[in-house]
């Protein structure tokens, strides 16, 4: 479980570096950012971006949902169901495949 967490972490990290070259707007961002407005969640920027990619990345590599949901949580302030809802949001936009 621990490990699992370290990993969440680096891999969340590792993206915030990444921000700058994912906050060019596209297609998908625009869903992105539609779908979070739509739900009234409180969140923009590039860094949810990041955290949307991120979000795909993480549960294509096999990391549980919930995990991803509460890195999410933790990372935007959002309570478990708006940081779920948001974890879907990123699915369905960036990795609709899954």
């Amino acid at each position: 479980m621990f490990t699992i967490r370290v990993l969440t972490a680096a891999t969340f990290a590792t993206g915030a570096l990444l921000t700058a070259a994912t906050a060019s707007a596209s297609p998908a961002t625009d869903a992105l950012f539609g779908a979070l407005d739509g739900l009234g969640l409180p969140i923009s920027g590039p860094a949810v971006i990041t955290a949307g990619n991120l979000a795909c990345d993480s549960s294509t590599s096999g990391l549980a949902r919930d995990l991803i949901a509460s890195r999410i949580s933790s990372e935007f302030g959002l309570d478990p169901g708006q940081a779920n809802q948001f974890v879907g949001i990123s699915l369905a936009v960036y990795c609709p495949l899954r």
